[in-house]
């Protein structure tokens, strides 16, 4: 028997970084995205962001390959977020994501985090936010690909 606890944290943004996620109606996107990631067998513990990106903390089984399953929910939320007709300037996710992994002792620290990204975004852009994490993670970047 194998045990694995491996809990994700996910930030994608929409297409050029647009502001199309719209505060009246990013709760039915968000319930979206956490129900597909429950389909797949996943947990998420919390969602939010802005107008032009997402936070998620989840888990995902370790049966599920990561990529995989991130490029599914964000084909089908994409897809969704048209077709509900919430997000009439919606044009789609951006390519690629950030993705970083915490430990469990870390999760009430993260998912505050994540669930304060309103007021965390009074204090800093999201590519001061990315960069951040980056430097933080000690990964390596182009300064080209940051959002302004």
């Amino acid at each position: 028997m194998s045990y694995t606890k491996i809990i994700y944290h996910v930030i994608f943004s929409t297409y050029r970084r647009e502001r199309t996620i719209f505060p009246e109606k990013e709760h039915d996107l968000h319930a979206y995205i956490s129900g597909s990631i429950t389909s797949k067998k996943g947990f998420v513990y919390s969602i939010n962001g802005m107008d032009d990106h997402i936070h998620i903390v989840c888990d995902i089984p370790p049966t599920s390959s990561i990529s995989e399953t991130l490029k599914i929910i964000k084909q089908s939320s994409s897809k969704w977020a048209k077709e509900s007709g919430f997000f009439p300037r919606w044009n789609g996710w951006e390519q690629g994501y950030s993705l970083f992994t915490c430990s469990y002792s870390s999760l009430k620290r993260v998912t505050d985090y994540v669930n304060n990204q309103k007021n965390h975004h009074h204090r800093m852009t999201f590519g001061e936010e990315l960069k951040c994490f980056f430097d933080e993670m000690k990964i390596e970047y182009d300064e080209r690909y940051l959002p302004r």
